[in-house]
Formats: structure tokens, C-alpha cells, sequence
């Protein structure tokens, strides 16, 4: 099993959106076989569609990590559900 690189991009607009963010890049370096290895500036966007909401804070993440595609998305998907 060798190492891959993986771009992840974090965002919301719910509650606190840059505390959010912030937990969901730290709950990523806690997981074991994932290490952060950068990070973008953290910015706002304009929702796009349904506009009656709150603007995002996005940040897009490096990770290397020795998981597999599909294990990675699932191990996202658990900590997006978590945050």
C-alpha cells in the first residue's frame, strides 16, 4: 500500500461555518493513515441556486494518506456526519 495525495475541499454555512471548518480539518489529522500536508487561505462564496442563504467558508486541503479512494470517502463522509 503506497501513499496518495488528496485534494479535500472543505466548506459550510451553517452555525459558526470557520469554526466548522476548523473542526473538520482537525478531525482529518486525527485520523489514522491521513496526515495534512497544506492548506489553501480560508475564503467566501456566494451560494449559487438557492441564494436565501448564508455565503460559505471553503478552504480546499493536501492530505497524503496510505487509504484507498473509496475508504477515504468513507472516512469523510463520517466526519462530515460528525461535525
Amino acid at each position: 500500500m503506497g501513499t496518495h495525495i488528496a485534494f479535500i475541499s472543505v466548506g459550510s454555512n451553517l452555525g459558526d461555518p470557520l469554526e466548522n471548518c476548523s473542526r473538520a480539518v482537525q478531525l482529518l489529522a486525527a485520523q489514522e493513515g491521513v496526515r495534512v500536508t497544506g492548506r489553501s487561505r480560508v475564503y467566501r462564496t456566494e451560494p449559487v441556486g438557492y441564494t436565501a442563504q448564508a455565503w460559505f467558508v471553503n478552504q480546499v486541503v493536501r492530505v497524503a494518506t496510505e487509504l484507498e479512494p473509496e475508504a477515504l470517502l468513507e472516512r469523510l463522509q463520517a466526519l462530515e456526519r460528525e461535525v
